[in-house]
């Protein structure tokens, strides 16, 4: 590799471990390390990037960037460029708006993830009195209110995102 290459690719190593990091904190809410790092290489890049670019940057393979951009997508973390790159291949970048990200991760994961426990807690209400193993029904009852109580929070967070927020835009990081 050329010294003009390795230049043009190598990232400063406060920025690489910032990177790393960023991929740490997103794997703590459940999504793989890789989500977070290619939504920073994207925050990062004064350009948007196409798949080959964050390859490249990350050393990993084109199955994997492909499969982690249509989750950035699915949860709207990142966004499709208009057109396309020199090299004819599409290109992403962040979606500023961090609300709008959190609130359909909220809503298409979590509220997803949370409504399948309840209806699991209702199985296990109806088929606790058929069981020979020792369940303390009071506690079946309390774990219901718990996700009740849990749904009810997190529904009242996602109606927050449709608050009109335009006066704090003049607030915001990216502009």
């Amino acid at each position: 590799m050329s010294d003009e290459v390795s230049k043009e690719t190598a990232l400063p190593k406060e920025l690489d471990e910032l990177i790393e990091l960023v991929g740490c904190f997103i794997k703590y809410f459940g999504f793989k390390k890789v989500h977070g790092q290619i939504w920073a290489h994207l925050f990062f890049s004064p350009e948007p990037l196409d798949a080959p670019a964050l390859m490249k940057r990350l050393s990993i393979s084109k199955a994997l960037v492909s499969m982690t951009i249509n989750d950035l997508l699915k949860y709207d973390v990142i966004t499709q460029q208009e057109g396309k790159s020199d090299m004819g291949t599409l290109t992403y970048k962040i979606n500023p708006k961090v609300v709008s990200v959190i609130t359909e991760v909220l809503r298409t994961r979590e509220s997803v993830l949370l409504n399948k426990i309840y209806q699991k807690w209702e199985e296990v209400g109806e088929s606790i009195d058929q069981s020979d193993y020792s369940i303390d029904r009071a506690r079946v009852e309390q774990f219901g209110a718990l996700v009740e109580q849990a749904q009810k929070h997190l529904n009242a967070m996602i109606k927050l995102a449709s608050i009109d927020m335009s006066a704090w835009n003049k607030f915001s990081l990216l502009k």
